[in-house]
C-alpha cells in the first residue's frame, strides 16, 4: 500500500502547488493569449471540475491490485491528526532495564489508508475532468486528435493570435510525440503515468510559447548582431534568446547535489 502513497508527490510534482505560482502563471496565460480567451477557457474547465464534485472514482485500472485497499474497515472520515495522536493502550508493553523499547510506527495502518485515500481522490478528480473536457478517450489515452480541434475550430479560441494558435498546436504535437519513460517500479497504472506526464509537458509547452511570444514582442530591446545569423527568422532568433535566458538562470538544473 505505500507504494500508492508515491503518487501525490508525482501528481503535486506535475501539476504544481501554491497560490503565487498559480497567480503568476494566469497572468502570463492572460498577457500571452488575452483575457477574454483565457478566462473563457478556464471557466470552461471550472464547468468540469464542479461537475466531477460529486462523481465517483474514475481511474484506469492498475496492474497489481493492493490487497491491503481492498480490505480492512474503512478510516477515511477519520482525521489524520486524531489518529496520529491516538494512545494505543493494547501496544503497551512492560520493558526491563536491559531491553530496549521497541519502537511504535510514527505513521500507522489507519493513517497510511487516509492518505492513500487521499491519493486516490486527487487522481479521480483530474481524471474525471478531463474526460468532462473530452481530453481523454473512454480507454484512458490522450484525446488529442480533439485538443488540436479546440484549438483550430473552437470558440473558445476563435480570437486567439493565429502565430500563437500555430504554436500551441505545434507544442501538442511534441508533447504527443515525445516517448514518455515509463517507471515500472510505481505505482501508478501505465495510462495514468502518461496522463501525469501529458499534463506537465502540455504546461511546459504552453508556457514556453508564451514566453517566446513576449520575447518576439520585444525583441528591439536586445542588440542582435552577433547573435542572429543571416537568413534568420525573428522567431528563430526569439527561440535563441529564451533559451539564453533560461541558461542564465538554470542554478538547479546544472547541480549535482
Amino acid at each position: 500500500m505505500l507504494r500508492q502513497l508515491i503518487l501525490l508527490t508525482a501528481v503535486c510534482g506535475a501539476l504544481g502547488n501554491g497560490f503565487a505560482k498559480k497567480f503568476g502563471f494566469s497572468k502570463a496565460m492572460t498577457s500571452c493569449l488575452g483575457e477574454d480567451v483565457y478566462y473563457g477557457w478556464r471557466n470552461h474547465v471550472l464547468q468540469a471540475v464542479m461537475a466531477c464534485g460529486a462523481e465517483e472514482t474514475l481511474l484506469p485500472p492498475f496492474e497489481e491490485l493492493e490487497d491491503e485497499l481492498q480490505s480492512g474497515e474503512d478510516h477515511a472520515d477519520q482525521p489524520v491528526t486524531e489518529s496520529l495522536g491516538q494512545d494505543d493502550k493494547s501496544q503497551e508493553s512492560n520493558f526491563s532495564s536491559t531491553q530496549t523499547p521497541k519502537r511504535e510506527p510514527v505513521f500507522g495502518a489507519v493513517v497510511l489508508k487516509q492518505m492513500a485515500k487521499k491519493v486516490e481522490a486527487k487522481l479521480s478528480n483530474i481524471t474525471c475532468i478531463l474526460k468532462k473536457l473530452n481530453y481523454l478517450e473512454e480507454d484512458f489515452d490522450v484525446n488529442y486528435d480533439f485538443l488540436r480541434e479546440e484549438l483550430e475550430i473552437s470558440e473558445l479560441f476563435a480570437t486567439l493570435d493565429g502565430g500563437v494558435k500555430a504554436d500551441l498546436i505545434a507544442a501538442l504535437d511534441y508533447c504527443q510525440e515525445y516517448e514518455y519513460p515509463e517507471n515500472p517500479a510505481s505505482p501508478m497504472p501505465k495510462k495514468l503515468q502518461k496522463i501525469v506526464a501529458f499534463l506537465k509537458c502540455e504546461r511546459r509547452t504552453r508556457l514556453h510559447v508564451c514566453m517566446k511570444r513576449d520575447v518576439l514582442k520585444n525583441l528591439d530591446d536586445y542588440d542582435l548582431s552577433d547573435l542572429r545569423k543571416e537568413g534568420e527568422s525573428e522567431a528563430e532568433v526569439a527561440e535563441k534568446v529564451l533559451h539564453l535566458m533560461w541558461g542564465l538562470e538554470a542554478d538547479d538544473e546544472l547541480q549535482l547535489y
